[in-house]
């Protein structure tokens, strides 16, 4: 995911974000949402829905141009990726009691695990959080700061139940 961020001449601020799968084939997905915020500290206080928005439009575009030879792509580099087409991984943190890339259904990744990444999401420094990552062929992939308790009681169990390697 891409983020282009530009001050006009009247003081507003000008986001764009770009979220692609794909490497150029016919099967590449590419979601650009852009919006213009009054100022910087707007646009950083809605910056969790313009990310939302790609997530949310990067879904449907896989639903409507999603066909039965995509290929798994963005593959975090130091991973292997001989799952298969319909796996995706995540990466959970430090304070996580799960460690290093997993590889999961991208069905689960996608309806359950990352809404809950996204919905959990942590900006007080006084909330324990955990970082969580996904593979690039997640809309949500970069490092996330989730709340620590969601983690440990809603998506470690979700990771443990449903991965898809002998760990």
């Amino acid at each position: 995911m891409s983020m282009d961020v530009t001050e006009l001449e009247n003081g507003s601020v000008l986001v764009k974000v770009r979220s692609k799968r794909g490497t150029g084939t016919r099967d590449q997905d590419e979601v650009t949402v852009e919006t213009t915020f009054e100022d910087l500290d707007e646009a950083e206080r809605k910056s969790a829905r313009v990310n939302e928005l790609v997530a949310e439009r990067m879904a449907d575009a896989r639903e409507v141009g999603n066909s039965e030879e995509a290929e798994t792509v963005g593959v975090p580099s130091g991973t292997e990726n001989d799952s298969g087409p319909d796996v995706s991984k995540v990466y959970l943190g430090e304070g996580s009691r799960i460690s290093g890339w997993v590889p999961l259904p991208k069905e689960v990744v996608f309806q359950e695990i990352a809404p809950r990444v996204r919905k959990s999401e942590v900006d007080d420094e006084h909330v324990p959080g955990v970082q969580v990552n996904f593979s690039e062929d997640v809309p949500t992939s970069g490092w996330t700061e989730v709340d620590a308790e969601v983690v440990s009681e809603e998506i470690e169990p979700l990771v443990r139940r449903h991965r898809v390697d002998e760990n």
